[in-house]
Formats: structure tokens, C-alpha cells, sequence
């Protein structure tokens, strides 16, 4: 058996192998003015740039991999039960869980302020309601933010002390100064134990309240009222607020803040927790405090005869607000929940949205309301989808009917269902994402041989050898299965050259060597709700285009306002895949028509015995169905053929002809014999007849 193939005889591989990328979650905008969290407290979102760091749902910190400018858009301004406020458009994508009823056990899911508008921020109110004047329930509910995690600060007040401070400080006077009646000794006593060095605590008893000094021990430097003055705290009680640098302290650093003002002007009563003050400043202070630190807050304002106005923050919060141990008995942790209550368009206004590192897409805006950044690659023909990043909860549920999902929560769970399952029934395998495959596979490979793994968990040299021959192996294995495979990246931006150009999320620095194993790599992006495709490579994006697929490709739009699928999710089928697997069967069918023609003519170059019969050839080589470049095929081969026959293509006739013959060489002379003696002359009359 010999390996040498004629090229009838090769297999060509008509099933693909293409990596689609684009901006995650396409269609989400948020004014220019709208707030983002980042560890250095709110930024405009027009403000950031490629590489910054903003805060996540988790709270912690995430990178902002794209911005995108969406042009001028309707504005929307959505309100919380807890009446914060954030700005969105209405293509924008909130992750949020239905109030009630059966929905709400689907857990948190993708919508778009259009499609919540479209079901009503609010329930229809019940008879029961009704009956009893109770409002209607809110439709939706939003995840709250963990607590945010920032570093910790190097502070010159403790944050206890300053939360007292606040709270029942006098700091208007020479000396800081706090009430603190006996009922709450533990105050003062622990003020004492985080005092900073070098200042001591002195309690004076006084007829209304016990006052607490804070002073030096040696009357050296300043005092520690000037360190309230640095801080510009040196106000009456309606102007007081905090400071901006203890909102950006660690998490313990912000309880401790929280926990001073609130053992001093908080109260709680059967876990009913609230704190009070005469700063409508500082109110909203304390409610950016809590809402940082993973909680809710709602602010009321009470008119009060002959004090004024009182603002009330009503607060709930995942860890206890209290040291002081009379309050904090009376708290208790529940749930914590916040919901829509109201969204009304604003105005038109330039919109951006953003695209953040962690796997949920999702940051922070204002008041800390948590807001979001494949249903494509589903279309592959009788796919099977692969959620190797947890993300089928992103997938429109209209297109999910009849697509089977495999929730991967190892390579090792993969290649299970690659070896071991019957997947007869799927014509593609889809990975989503393809960086997080990649991620999983780095682990497999390192746990196989530690050798391959640094001590930061990530591959070595060698190790990005190794991932490379995996995936390899990975593109033969499902094409032995006779499946298309599709993966999903994310993009991201990468320097080339002077400019910056998106390429997938999808290997990192091992990228280009991978990528070598594709047939296709395509380029997704929006502009409103307009989507395309490329396959192209141009100067702003990567790309990979091995079968002269159109240079850009519009994506239908396949759902109506309210989320319904008005048409079959096929594009990938229709429109890429079908087309592609014509044109090379369409090549094999070519490349076999070609070798029979050739076949055909050898044939009959053959019979060629003289001139005659090769200018009779000559005279029907247009009488075959040609097939690229059959003819010229043919005519070479003639040629060879009739010089072996000793004929020869006549330049100006275009005729074969008997080569001439070539005139015979001149008889060589003899030797010459041996010279003998000369004879006598003869007569002359002699010599003349001879």
C-alpha cells in the first residue's frame, strides 16, 4: 500500500474549525455624565480608558479591556426602592431576577431595559392590595455589590474615633471633643485601646453628659484637633460629613467608620437600624458608606418643630453596624434587597459603553447599583454548546430551545463527554469561551506534570509547548469525529505598532501559534443594532479568511422588543458554514473533473504516431471540457510526446513537422602512407590527359 495519493484520492477536511470574537454582550450604554467605581473612588465614564481598573459585582478589582462610543442615545433614568439612581439607554443589559412566582427561581437573568420596560417595572397590583392600599410590587430585583474591596490607607485619625467624632464630637473648639454618657462606656473604653500614640482620652464628668478630651500625652507638636482641621472637619453639625479618603479605606477600616457613628447617632430597635443627623451632607454620606460596604440605605427627612430638619438613614447591612453591645443585640443580618422601581427617559445624550475583565461582564455605577457589559455560535448547524465560563445565563432562552449544554467545570469533565459520549446526534461543537477552554487546559496539563506549571499558576515555556500540541490535537480529534468547531472569545486590544488593534481573548502570547489551526477567525461588532462580521484582517482588528468569505457580513436581527425570537438563529449555517463547505466540495469536485480530463488526454496523446495525426490533434484540443489549466496540461504533454516521435512545433504555422535531417558529416581523409622516392618527371604532353 503506498502512501502517494493521487489527488482524487486525498481527504480533504470539510468540516471547520473557526474562532468568532467581539465585544461581550453587544448593546450596552451609559451617558457620559453616568458614574463608574473604581478603587480611587466615582469616575465619569467618559473619563476612563483602556487598562483602568474599576470595582465588580464581587468588589474587587477588574480591568476595562474596551470603550466603546455608541453616538447619542435616549437616556433613561432608572430608581431603586432605596431611592438611588443610575442612567442608562434602553438597549442597555441590567442582570436582574424576577420579584415573584416561578420566575424567580430561574435565579438572575439578562435583560435589557427595553424588554423590563416592555413587562413593567411594576406588577399589576392585587386585589389584596388594593384592598389594603398597599402599593404593587416591583417587577424586578437587582444583585447587590459585594463589599468593595479597597487597600488599606495610612490614616492620621483611627476611623472609630473619627466615626464618634462625627457622630458626637464637638469640633469647633480647641480640643476634640465627644460626649459619651455612662450607658455607653464602652465607647470611650475603646476609643482608649485605637487611640493613636502619642494621645490620650480624658473623661470629665459634666451635668448634662460626660465629655471625653482627646489630648496629648506630652504637650509636644500639634494638638489633635489640628489633624481634624486637616480634614476640614472643623464644622458645626449640619455641615459635618466624611472625608473622601476614609470612603476609599479597606473594608474593616470603613466597619469601623461606620461602627463609631453609628454607636454614637444610630439606633437600632428590633433590628429596625437607623442613624440620624442634622447634616443632610453627612446623610448621604453614610449612605454611600453603606452601600459600599455591600448593604442598602434609604434616606427619610423628618421637619422637626424647633430642631429643624432631621435626615434619617434607614440602613441594612451584611455584617453588624455596631461595636457599642446594647445596639449591636439588637441587630441581626437578613436579606438584603434592592429593587426597580422606576425608570422614565430623560433626555437624548452622548452614550459609551465598556467592557470589564471579569467573567460576569459586570461594574459598578452609581450609588453602587451593579450593571452589565453567544447567542451567535449557537447557529452553528445542530450544535452542542460547551459552557466552560458559566455564561448560558447570558444566552437569549429563545434561542436555547432544542440546543443541548454541557456546563464544563473541568477539562477533564470535556474530554468525558469528547471520548466517552454518543455524539452522533450534533454536527458542531461549540466552546464558549475559548480563553476559559484554554485556562482549564493550562490546568489539566499542569496537574498531569507539575514541571509544566510556575509556582503563580500559569504555564512555563515549556508548558505553552504543550498547550499548543494539546488544542492541536484537540482540532484532529473533533474533526475525526466529522463536527465543526466553533470558539468564543472575548476581544481585547493589543499594540501593533503605533496603533492598537483587537484581536480575541484567547491564549494570550501564545495566540498566533494557535490560531494556525483554524480555518476561519471572525471579527464581531455592533454599532447600536446594527451587528457584522469579518473574517478579514484589517488594520484594526485580526482576522483569518481561507475561503474568500465576503469582506464584512450583516447579522440579522432575530428578536423583537420584547426578547422573542421572530426568526431562526441559522446564521453561522446559512451564511458561513453551508457556503464554506460548498466551495470545497465544490474544489474536490473540480480537482476530480481536472484528473479525468487529464486522464482523458494522455489517452489520446498516445495515439499520436506522426504528424499527421498530432496536427489533428491540435485541431480538437478545444473540443475538451477544459478545467482550470487542463489545456495547458495538455499542450505540454503533446509536446513531450511528439519529441520523443522526432517532430517539431513550427513557430509561424503552429504545425508539427518532421524534424529535418541533419546534412552528412565529410568521409574522413585516410592515413597517409609512407613518402616514397620521388619519380623522374614526366613529359608534359603526359601529364595533360591524365
Amino acid at each position: 500500500m503506498t502512501l502517494i495519493k493521487k489527488s482524487t484520492e486525498l481527504e480533504i477536511d470539510v468540516k471547520i474549525k473557526m474562532l468568532i470574537y467581539g465585544q461581550a454582550g453587544i448593546g450596552k450604554a451609559q451617558p457620559i455624565y453616568a458614574n463608574v467605581l473604581t478603587p480611587n473612588g466615582f469616575r465619569k465614564i467618559s473619563e476612563l480608558k483602556i487598562g483602568d481598573s474599576v470595582i465588580g459585582l464581587n468588589g474587587k478589582i477588574q480591568t476595562v479591556l474596551g470603550i466603546y462610543p455608541q453616538g447619542v442615545r435616549p437616556v433613561y433614568k432608572l430608581t431603586t426602592n432605596d431611592d438611588s439612581i443610575a442612567f442608562c439607554d434602553e438597549e442597555h443589559i441590567w442582570t436582574v431576577r424576577h420579584s415573584t412566582g416561578n420566575s424567580r427561581k430561574a435565579g438572575f437573568r439578562n435583560y435589557t431595559l427595553k424588554q423590563m420596560l416592555e413587562k413593567g417595572i411594576i406588577c399589576p397590583q392585587t386585589p389584596r392590595e388594593k384592598e389594603t392600599g398597599r402599593k404593587a410590587m416591583s417587577r424586578f430585583e437587582l444583585p447587590v455589590i459585594e463589599a468593595s474591596i479597597f487597600e488599606e490607607k495610612q490614616f492620621d485619625i483611627h476611623p472609630y474615633i473619627l466615626g464618634i467624632l462625627i457622630g458626637d464630637g464637638s469640633l469647633t473648639e480647641s480640643v476634640a471633643t465627644f460626649s459619651n454618657p455612662d450607658i455607653d462606656y464602652e465607647i470611650y473604653h475603646h476609643a482608649c485601646n485605637v487611640i493613636e500614640k502619642g494621645f490620650l482620652i480624658e473623661r470629665y464628668e459634666h451635668p448634662s453628659c460626660p465629655k471625653c478630651h482627646i489630648v496629648m500625652e506630652v504637650k509636644k507638636g500639634s494638638g489633635y484637633i489640628n489633624r481634624i482641621k486637616n480634614l476640614k472637619l472643623n464644622v458645626t453639625s449640619k455641615n459635618k460629613f466624611i472625608p473622601e479618603k476614609y470612603m476609599l479605606g479597606s473594608i474593616s477600616q470603613r466597619y469601623d467608620l461606620l461602627r463609631g457613628l453609628m454607636d454614637t447617632d444610630g439606633s437600632a430597635n428590633k433590628n429596625r437600624i437607623c442613624f440620624s443627623s442634622s447634616s443632610e451632607i453627612l446623610a448621604h454620606d453614610v449612605k454611600n458608606l453603606v452601600l459600599s460596604l455591600g448593604g442598602i440605605a434609604k434616606i427619610h427627612v423628618y421637619k422637626r418643630k424647633d430642631k429643624g430638619t432631621e435626615y434619617r438613614v434607614n440602613i441594612n447591612t451584611p455584617e453588624c453596624p455596631f461595636f457599642l453591645k446594647r445596639k449591636a443585640e439588637e441587630w441581626s443580618r437578613h436579606t438584603i434587597s434592592r429593587y426597580i422601581i422606576d425608570a422614565e427617559k430623560i433626555e437624548n445624550c452622548e452614550c459609551i459603553c465598556i467592557k470589564v475583565s471579569n467573567d460576569d461582564e459586570l461594574y459598578v455605577t452609581d450609588n453602587y447599583i451593579v450593571t452589565h457589559n453567544t447567542t451567535i455560535s449557537i447557529s452553528a448547524p445542530k450544535p452542542l454548546l460547551f459552557d466552560f465560563d458559566g455564561g448560558i445565563h447570558r444566552v437569549n432562552f429563545a434561542h436555547l430551545e432544542g440546543v443541548d449544554t454541557v456546563q464544563v467545570g473541568s477539562y477533564d469533565d470535556f474530554l468525558e463527554v469528547l471520548n466517552n459520549e454518543d455524539l452522533s446526534a450534533y454536527e458542531s461543537l461549540v466552546i464558549d469561551t475559548g480563553g476559559k477552554a484554554l485556562d482549564y487546559m493550562a490546568t489539566y496539563l499542569i496537574k498531569k506534570n507539575s514541571k509544566l506549571g510556575k509556582s503563580n499558576g500559569t504555564l512555563t515555556l515549556q508548558g505553552y509547548g504543550e498547550r499548543k500540541a494539546e488544542f492541536s490535537a484537540l482540532c484532529k480529534r473533533v474533526s475525526s469525529l466529522n463536527k465543526h468547531i466553533i470558539f468564543v472569545a472575548h476581544r481585547e486590544t493589543r499594540q501593533d505598532g503605533d496603533d492598537m488593534k483587537y484581536v480575541p481573548l484567547f491564549g494570550g502570547s501564545n495566540y498566533d501559534s494557535l490560531v494556525t489551526e483554524l480555518d476561519l477567525v471572525g471579527y464581531l461588532e455592533a454599532n447600536g443594532r446594527k451587528r457584522t462580521i469579518t473574517f478579514d484582517p484589517t488594520s484594526r482588528n485580526d482576522g483569518k479568511n481561507t475561503c474568500n468569505l465576503p469582506a464584512q457580513m450583516n447579522i440579522p436581527n432575530i428578536v423583537d422588543e420584547k426578547g422573542n425570537a421572530t426568526a431562526p438563529n441559522n446564521f453561522l449555517t446559512e451564511n458561513i458554514i453551508k457556503p464554506y463547505v460548498a466551495r470545497l466540495q465544490e474544489r474536490k469536485e473540480m480537482v476530480a473533473k481536472y484528473d479525468a480530463i487529464i486522464s482523458d488526454l494522455s489517452v489520446q496523446i498516445d495515439l499520436i504516431t506522426d504528424e499527421k495525426t498530432a496536427n489533428e490533434f491540435i485541431g480538437r484540443i478545444n473540443n475538451f471540457e477544459h478545467v482550470g489549466s487542463s489545456k495547458l496540461m495538455a499542450a505540454h504533454m503533446l509536446n513531450i510526446h511528439c519529441k520523443n516521435l522526432g517532430l517539431v512545433l513550427n513557430a509561424k504555422t503552429k504545425r508539427y513537422e518532421a524534424a529535418p535531417i541533419p546534412p552528412a558529416a565529410p568521409a574522413a581523409k585516410p592515413a597517409s602512407a609512407p613518402t616514397a622516392a620521388k619519380p623522374a618527371p614526366a613529359p608534359t604532353n603526359q601529364s595533360s590527359l591524365l
